[in-house]
């Protein structure tokens, strides 16, 4: 995101994604720095249930899942497949689901009970 963009994440696209949820699946720590510094809706929701914290989940960007973790993101919102942590579990590199789910009991206490 180039300095002085303008940023519109009050009209998500046809999705319902917003540029939060884009930048967090792309993983682009600086945007998503400056999006929750502008105030952008941390726990908006796609078309699908879908919340940033699940997209970085969803993609291992464990910088990303602090980052938003840190910032209050909750962790408890529910899509189809089920929490961020469920999320987590679809990728198949059991490092970086610990790590994860170490992040999100950490922040909140374990979501999954």
């Amino acid at each position: 995101m180039k300095k002085g963009a303008f940023i519109d994440w009050h009209n998500p696209d046809e999705r319902g994604c917003t540029i939060l949820h884009m930048v967090a699946k792309a993983g682009k720590l600086d945007s998503l720095e400056a999006l929750l510094e502008l105030k952008a809706d941390i726990n908006a929701m796609n078309n699908r249930k879908t919340t940033a914290l699940h997209l970085a989940c969803r993609k291992g960007h464990l910088d990303i899942v602090k980052t938003l973790l840190q910032a209050k993101a909750d962790p408890t919102i529910r899509n189809k497949k089920g929490t961020a942590i469920d999320e987590a579990r679809a990728d198949s590199k059991s490092a970086k689901i610990a790590n994860l789910r170490a992040n999100i009991i950490s922040a909140f206490g374990d979501v999954d009970k």
